[in-house]
């Protein structure tokens, strides 16, 4: 686990410059993982899963539909979506879980 925000938060945006090839000027803490980077269905499950790897996270309690569009509907957007932000992933990795209830939080 990591003592200081500031190292966290820049591993944490290197590891999502490499996972979503965006450019780091993009990825702020309020930055939205699906509308501000660009991570979308089988995708946002992909790096969620990695994200939870790498920084040993749980989620468990993470219900990934509820942040990402599903493939089919990518163009579509007919369903809502909550809002993941940076800052979420922050968070989840200083408590060690991803959870829905503590997303925005």
């Amino acid at each position: 686990m990591f003592d200081n925000s500031a190292i966290l938060l820049n591993d944490l945006i290197d590891f999502l410059q490499l996972e979503t090839k965006c450019d780091r000027v993009l990825i702020v803490e309020t930055a939205l993982i699906e509308d501000d980077l660009g991570i979308t269905g089988d995708d946002g499950e992909e790096l969620i899963v990695k994200f939870s790897q790498r920084y040993q996270v749980d989620i468990s309690n993470f219900d990934i539909t509820k942040y990402f569009y599903p493939e089919p509907l990518i163009t579509l957007h007919q369903i809502s979506i909550l809002p993941l932000r940076v800052i979420d992933l922050l968070n989840a990795i200083q408590i060690g879980k991803l959870n829905d209830d503590k997303i925005g939080k």
